[in-house]
């Protein structure tokens, strides 16, 4: 017969309990049902229903499972299977519903309502939503493209802003500024205004290559500008920050400094990319 001691533990501790992690149980069919909509692009409605539909009947479940004697019996055990089920298949449902609407839906006012497949003038107002990022262009794309500068600075832009004739109108959503030249003079929360060209997002034309069009959409922004003069990129307003964030942002321009003049080549623009 086992002794208090043995049952706590050969070192006198109490026993653990198993860990209970629930989060990963709700993540795993969340992402399936991204991974879901993706492949076959269902109705939103479909997504919706089938949604309520699951969870109407996880619920009515766990109400008949309460109601029932405390007993383990199989009963319970086939009821509370069940329950688990349906609830896992309304996570699934979700999370299709949840990326069909980031995939799909945007405001009439955002900026792919703008882009066309077509580059075309524009002029835009926004914040800068993190420090701009400095990409040199590989060898090959340099030789493919001579007229181009070598060096492009990225500017990412919450935009609120756009001309239409003589006329300032409301704008939404995110937007990839390329200069083409270096500039670091502008930092994070910056008020910019742009004058460019827009490009809206176009699909793979070979096959093998790399779908630009689907990964800027699953970051959520649906169009570029390119403006090839640093002229054309204007500081409105530089807001006050608090001192850390004032800080921060000092330390990580500072090492990206170093990062370009101690590293060479493409390294120092993958060492770029992680520090901003």
């Amino acid at each position: 017969m086992s002794t208090d001691a043995e049952i706590s533990g050969s070192a006198g501790q109490p026993k653990r309990k198993p860990r209970y992690q629930p989060l990963v149980l709700a993540v795993i069919p969340f992402a399936f049902g991204i991974i879901l909509d993706r492949r076959f692009d269902f109705h939103w409605l479909s997504w919706l229903g089938l949604c309520l539909v699951l969870l109407l009947g996880w619920w009515l479940s766990t109400r008949s499972f309460q109601a029932k004697d405390k007993a383990r019996d199989k009963a319970q055990e086939t009821n509370f299977l069940w329950s688990s089920i349906l609830l896992t298949a309304a996570f699934i449902s979700l999370g299709g519903l949840w990326h069909h609407a980031r995939w799909n839906w945007y405001p009439d006012n955002h900026i792919a309502c703008f882009a066309a497949a077509e580059p075309q003038l524009c002029c835009v107002r926004g914040r800068l939503v993190s420090e701009p990022r400095t990409i040199i262009r590989s060898e090959a794309e340099s030789a493919l493209d001579p007229l181009q500068h070598p060096v492009r600075t990225r500017l990412r832009l919450q935009l609120y802003g756009i001309r239409d004739k003589v006329d300032w109108v409301s704008v939404a959503g995110q937007v990839d500024v390329f200069l083409h030249e270096m500039n670091g003079e502008f930092r994070s929360g910056d008020h910019l205004q742009v004058q460019g060209k827009l490009f809206g997002l176009k699909p793979p034309t070979n096959p093998g290559q790399f779908d630009f069009e689907n990964y800027m959409r699953s970051q959520g922004r649906f169009a570029t500008i390119h403006t090839y003069d640093s002229h054309s990129v204007q500081m409105l307003d530089r807001p006050d920050h608090w001192a850390g964030a004032q800080l921060l942002s000092k330390i990580r321009r500072r090492l990206n400094e170093v990062a370009w003049r101690l590293i060479d080549g493409d390294e120092a623009g993958f060492a770029s990319a992680i520090l901003l």
